[in-house]
């Protein structure tokens, strides 16, 4: 009986790997990215308690967190194939765990969007929406 092994990811044919420098050319542009979620994560703390002051001030929360959380699913995304391209790879599992500590850190920031948004009384909330960029 012949045992068959599978080949290593070097014997595999390109053709046949992701090609992950469609997300990002090198590993550095992954952290400045990184860097740049984390740097905004603080400014999210100003709308915290202000969401139901204006409609400006709830747009621009909700932009703030869309670029957030669109910056964030890109590193995540990146560092979560690059570390299933090799389990052994401890580098990459470094990355995929400081991009999963981030969003827990991101998720924990955005967390008071629902209960605040259900304090503002209703009328209000329906006078908010009716701002043309909201809706």
């Amino acid at each position: 009986m012949t045992i068959k092994q599978l080949p290593t990811r070097e014997e595999i044919e390109d053709r046949y790997k992701w090609n992950l420098a469609k997300i990002y050319a090198n590993q550095q542009l992954w952290q400045a990215d990184l860097e740049k979620v984390r740097a905004m994560l603080p400014e999210g703390e100003k709308f915290r308690g202000h969401l139901g002051d204006s409609a400006e001030s709830l747009r621009q929360f909700l932009t703030w967190e869309e670029e957030v959380f669109q910056g964030l699913e890109k590193v995540y995304l990146y560092a979560s194939l690059r570390q299933h391209e090799n389990n052994a790879d401890q580098q990459a599992q470094a990355m995929r765990g400081a991009a999963e500590s981030l969003a827990v850190a991101a998720s924990t920031l955005v967390s008071f969007f629902a209960p605040e948004v259900l304090t503002i009384p209703e009328e209000r909330l329906h006078e908010l929406l009716q701002d043309p960029e909201l809706k």
